[in-house]
């Protein structure tokens, strides 16, 4: 993708041409939307049609539309995304995602930053190499110079030394 992305783009929509049902394809052209072509709003798009006109029982697509929905300021929006996709998918970059969702709210309280760690400590016991990504994610912007969140890294580091 990094190589092609407008090739990933074509390959992506091609596969959805034939499978409009195929939840892979969906996430991986909206990803290569947004990290590749910085087609943000498109994205989000592709998801929302997605979800709109297909049985989705995929967690990512729904946490992804999630992420994107924060991102643009819609958090009432993205918590519903992130509680679907959790019932969905437990897995460490699912819970990772429903993280990066609390932490873009503009306005947190002291419950979703709460809430928001829990997740983060859950995805990094589950996958340790989470905590490198975390510490770049712009999407936790807002908590990385929190001594909560320095403080829940260093810890995890201490546990997961393979980190």
């Amino acid at each position: 993708m990094r190589e092609d992305p407008q090739g990933a783009e074509q390959d992506f929509r091609e596969a959805i041409r034939r499978r409009p049902g195929n939840s892979a394809a969906h996430r991986n052209l909206a990803l290569v939307l947004v990290e590749h072509l910085g087609r943000e709003a498109e994205a989000l798009e592709v998801l929302d049609e997605f979800c709109k006109t297909q049985p989705v029982s995929d967690g990512l697509v729904w946490l992804g539309r999630g992420v994107l929905r924060a991102r643009r300021g819609d958090v009432a929006e993205a918590r519903k995304d992130a509680r679907r996709g959790l019932e969905l998918n437990r897995q460490p970059i699912a819970v990772y995602q429903a993280a990066c969702i609390e932490a873009l709210d503009p306005n947190p309280t002291m419950e979703s930053l709460r809430r928001t760690m829990e997740l983060l400590t859950e995805a990094f016991r589950g996958d340790s190499s989470l905590i490198s990504i975390a510490v770049q994610d712009e999407d936790l912007r807002h908590i990385q110079n929190t001594r909560l969140f320095k403080d829940l890294i260093s810890l995890m580091r201490f546990v997961s030394p393979k980190e």
